[in-house]
C-alpha cells in the first residue's frame, strides 16, 4: 500500500511548495482509496480526465504560473494598446469623449483607449441612372453596370447569403426571414436562385481541388454517408487528406461510382487495356468473356451509354459480369492517366474503396473486437487483454510512422508483434474468428511499414464528412440537381479552406472582387502547402 508523505514545516515552506505538497498528498490519498476498494473486491475510482476548465496538474506547469494550456503567457485583455483581442483590428472611427463638469484648474493627462467592436446590418440600396444615347447610325448605347454587378442584388448581399447557407447551415426559410427583418426585398425563389444558379466558377474550383489534391498526395483517406436527393437515398463520398477535402454525391455506394469520382480529376471514360484485363482476371471474370472484351483493346468509350451498348453487343448481360467489366474499364482509364500512381487509399474496409494500393483503418479494425458481445467475466477479460495488446502495437506503429524512415529491424519486429497478437488462440470462438479475419488483412493494416506516410486511421475523413451529416439533419435533402451540386461544391471549398486557415468569408469577397484579402486559387494553395507549388 502507498504511504502518506511526512508533513512539511509549515513555518518555513512557501505557498507554492505547500500547493505542490497538497497535490501530491491528494494523489496518494486517492491511491490508498483505490487499494482499499480492490481489497474489498470493489471497482476503483474512475480516471476522469480534466475537462479543460480545471487547473492543470502536470509537472510541466508550475503552480501559480500565468500560462495557458498551450504554454504561452496570458496577455492582458481589454482595449489597451498591445491587447491580444484588439491589436490587429482595423479602426473605422475614432471618437473623443470628454467628461462633463471638469473643474477649473484641472490638468489634461491624456486619453484612455477603449475599443468597441460592433456590426452594421442594414440594407444599402443604390439606384443607377444609366445614360442612353442614340448614335448617328441609329443604334442605342447604354452605360454598362459596374464590374461584378450582374443582377439586382449586390455582391456583398450574395456573399452574406452564401456564407449563411453553406457555412452556418441556415435553412432557406430562416434565411429568408432574416433578410426580410433586415429590410431586403427578396422572394424565396430569388433566394434559391442566388444560392444555386450561375456558380460555374465555384464548380470549376471544386474540380481543381481534387486535381491538385491528387497531384500532390501520397496517401488519401475516404469515407461516405447517406444523402437525400429528390426523396431518394443517395451517397456522399469524401476523399481527402491534410491538404484538401472533396465531396461528391452519387446515386449509390458502388465501386463504379467511386472510380468515376476519382476520374473527375482526369477524363472520365471506359478504356480497354491490359490493365483492364488484369483487373477482370483478378475478379474472376470468365476467360471467354475477358477474351471477347479484349477484342476492343485500345478503344475508348466516352460515356455510360456507349459502354453499355458495347457490353450488350458482346452478350455481357449478367449483372455481376457487367459490373465487373465496367469496373475494370474504369480502372484502366485511371491507370492510363496515372491518377493514383504512388497513392495509398485508406478506408474503413467498405468494399467499394478496395482499389489500387489499399490500406485499412486501425480504429475500425479494433472496433470489431470492442463490439464483441461477451456473456461471461472471462470473455470480458479476454477481450480487454487483446484490446490492450492491439493498442500497444498501434502506438508502436504510430511512433514508427513519425520517424518517416523505414527501419528494417523495427519493421521486422513490428510484423512479428502483429503475428503474435492475431494468431493468439483464446478459446472464445467469436474473438478468435475476429482475430483470424484481421490476420487475413495483415498487409492492409501494416501498409505503414513500407509507406510511413500512410495514415493509420480515417479520422480526418470522418471529421470532414460530419459537416454533411449536420447539413442533412438541419436542411434535409435537396430537390434540384443544381442544389445538390452546389452543396457538394461549397462543402469541398469550405473544408479545404479551413485546413489552410483561410476564411470562407474572405474567399467569397476575393471571388466577388471586393475590398479585402486576396485569396489565390485553391489549387495553388494546396500545391504550395504540399511543397509542389
Amino acid at each position: 500500500m502507498s504511504k502518506l508523505l511526512p508533513l512539511p514545516d509549515f513555518d518555513r515552506v512557501s505557498f507554492d511548495d505547500l500547493k505542490v505538497f497538497t497535490l501530491q498528498q491528494d494523489g496518494l490519498i486517492n491511491a490508498l482509496l483505490d487499494d482499499l476498494a480492490r481489497a474489498k473486491g470493489l471497482k476503483a475510482r474512475p480516471d476522469v480526465k480534466p475537462s479543460g476548465m480545471e487547473d492543470g496538474t502536470d509537472d510541466a506547469r508550475k503552480p501559480g504560473s500565468p500560462r495557458t494550456s498551450k504554454g504561452a503567457k496570458r496577455r492582458k485583455n481589454g482595449g489597451r494598446k498591445g491587447s491580444v483581442r484588439t491589436a490587429d483590428l482595423t479602426i473605422h472611427a475614432d471618437k473623443i469623449l470628454k467628461p462633463d463638469g471638469v473643474p477649473t484648474g484641472s490638468r489634461f493627462k491624456g486619453r484612455k483607449r477603449f475599443v468597441v467592436q460592433d456590426l452594421v446590418l442594414q440594407p444599402h440600396v443604390t439606384r443607377y441612372h444609366r445614360e442612353v444615347w442614340r448614335t448617328p447610325d441609329g443604334k442605342l448605347m447604354i452605360a454598362p453596370l459596374p464590374d461584378g454587378l450582374t443582377g439586382h442584388y449586390g455582391p456583398n448581399l450574395i456573399r452574406f447569403i452564401l456564407a449563411q447557407s453553406n457555412e452556418c447551415n441556415v435553412t432557406e426559410p430562416k434565411l429568408l426571414d432574416q433578410l426580410h427583418a433586415y429590410g431586403i426585398k427578396i422572394s424565396l425563389s430569388q433566394l434559391n436562385t442566388l444560392l444555386t444558379e450561375n456558380k460555374g466558377e465555384f464548380h470549376g474550383e471544386k474540380r481543381e481541388i481534387l486535381v491538385a489534391g491528387m497531384e500532390t498526395a501520397t496517401a488519401l483517406t475516404t469515407d461516405d454517408t447517406t444523402a437525400r436527393h429528390q426523396k431518394r437515398n443517395c451517397t456522399t463520398t469524401q476523399i481527402g487528406n491534410q491538404h484538401f477535402a472533396f465531396f461528391e454525391t452519387t446515386e449509390s455506394k458502388s465501386r463504379i461510382n467511386f472510380l468515376k469520382i476519382i476520374l473527375i480529376a482526369g477524363t472520365t471514360c471506359f478504356r480497354v487495356t491490359e490493365a483492364a484485363a488484369e483487373y477482370w482476371r483478378e475478379h474472376h471474370l470468365p476467360g471467354g468473356m475477358v477474351a471477347a472484351l479484349m477484342m476492343a483493346v485500345g478503344k475508348s468509350f466516352p460515356d455510360d451509354a456507349s459502354w453499355e451498348k458495347h457490353l450488350i453487343s458482346l452478350g455481357v448481360t449478367g449483372e455481376h459480369h457487367r459490373r465487373t467489366a465496367s469496373e475494370g474499364a474504369l480502372w484502366a482509364a485511371i491507370t492510363e492517366q496515372g491518377l493514383l500512381d504512388g497513392i495509398v487509399i485508406v478506408s474503413d474496409g467498405a468494399p467499394q474503396f478496395d482499389v489500387g494500393d489499399h490500406a485499412r483503418c486501425w480504429i475500425h479494425a479494433e472496433r470489431l473486437i470492442y463490439r464483441l458481445p461477451c456473456a461471461t467475466p472471462e470473455q470480458h477479460k479476454l477481450v480487454k487483454k487483446i484490446r490492450t495488446r492491439v493498442w500497444k502495437l498501434y502506438r508502436a506503429l504510430k511512433a514508427y510512422a513519425k520517424a518517416e524512415t523505414i527501419d528494417p529491424v523495427a519493421k521486422r519486429n513490428l510484423r512479428a508483434w502483429f503475428e503474435r497478437i492475431f494468431t493468439t488462440f483464446t478459446g472464445f470462438a467469436a474473438l478468435d474468428e475476429v482475430l483470424d479475419g484481421l490476420l487475413a488483412i495483415r498487409e492492409k493494416l501494416l501498409r505503414v511499414l513500407d509507406r510511413p506516410d500512410t495514415p493509420l486511421h480515417t479520422n480526418s475523413s470522418e471529421g470532414d464528412i460530419r459537416a454533411r451529416v449536420e447539413k442533412r439533419k438541419i436542411s434535409g435533402g435537396t430537390r434540384g440537381d443544381e442544389g445538390l451540386r452546389c452543396r457538394d461544391t461549397f462543402a469541398s471549398i469550405i473544408k479545404t479552406l479551413r485546413k489552410h486557415g483561410i476564411s470562407f468569408w474572405d474567399y467569397l469577397g476575393s471571388r466577388f472582387h471586393m475590398p479585402g484579402p486576396t485569396v489565390p486559387p485553391i489549387g495553388d494553395i494546396i500545391r504550395a502547402a504540399a511543397g509542389t507549388g
